[in-house]
C-alpha cells in the first residue's frame, strides 16, 4: 500500500463498532500485560466522548474505505492540545500512517489560535523494560515531542487505577512545541 492512499477525516458514527474493535485489539496487544483484567481502551461512551464538540476522533482511511489508523485530539489545557488513542491497524503499521496522523494533529493545533504545544502521554511500566514502550518513546522523540515528565496513573487515569495495574506504572509526558 502507498503512504499517498491514506486520507484523514473526521470520524463517523457508522464506524463506531470498527473502531471499537481495532483500538481494543491494538490496546490488549501492546499493554495488556499491565493490567490485572485489560479493560477495553475504547467503549460506546468513550467513543462518544472522543468524538464530541471538544474531543476530535480522527481516522486514518485506506482508498478502499478500510480504516487504518485512529487518532484524538481534545484540549488538554489553556495553550495545550492532547493527542490520544493513536492507534494503527497490525496489518498497516510500519507504512508512515501514524506519521500522518501525528502530522495532522500537530497541523490542525497550528490552527488553533492560542495553542502553543501538542502533548502525548505514554503508559509505561517502571519495574520492567518493555521494547514496545522503549521505541513509542523514541519514535515520539524522534518527530520532535520533547519529553517533560512523568505523571502517576492515578493523576492521569483515574484515582483507583493503580489497584488495576499488574505492575507499577507511570505516564511519560512529552510535548511537542509549535
Amino acid at each position: 500500500m502507498e503512504k499517498s492512499s491514506i486520507t484523514i477525516r473526521r470520524c463517523v458514527a457508522s464506524e463506531k463498532g470498527t473502531l471499537i474493535k481495532m483500538v481494543n485489539e491494538v490496546f490488549r496487544e501492546s499493554s495488556g500485560f499491565m493490567w490485572n483484567a485489560t479493560p477495553d481502551r475504547l467503549t460506546d461512551e468513550s467513543f462518544d466522548r472522543s468524538n464530541s464538540n471538544q474531543s476530535k476522533l480522527f481516522v486514518a482511511v485506506k482508498s478502499d474505505d478500510v480504516i487504518a489508523g485512529c487518532v484524538v485530539m481534545a484540549p488538554a489545557e489553556e495553550g495545550i492540545m492532547y493527542l490520544k488513542m493513536l492507534v494503527v491497524h497490525p496489518d498497516f503499521q510500519k507504512l508512515g500512517i501514524g506519521n500522518k496522523l501525528v502530522n495532522f494533529v500537530v497541523d490542525s493545533a497550528k490552527k488553533i489560535s492560542g495553542c502553543k504545544a501538542v502533548r502525548v502521554g505514554l503508559l509505561y511500566p517502571t519495574q520492567i523494560e518493555n521494547t514496545l514502550q522503549s521505541s513509542l518513546r523514541k519514535w515520539y522523540i524522534s518527530r520532535g515531542f520533547e519529553y517533560v515528565r512523568d505523571e502517576s496513573v492515578a493523576d492521569a487515569i483515574f484515582e483507583d487505577a493503580e489497584k488495576e495495574l499488574r505492575v507499577h506504572a507511570s505516564f511519560a509526558i512529552f510535548e511537542k512545541y509549535i
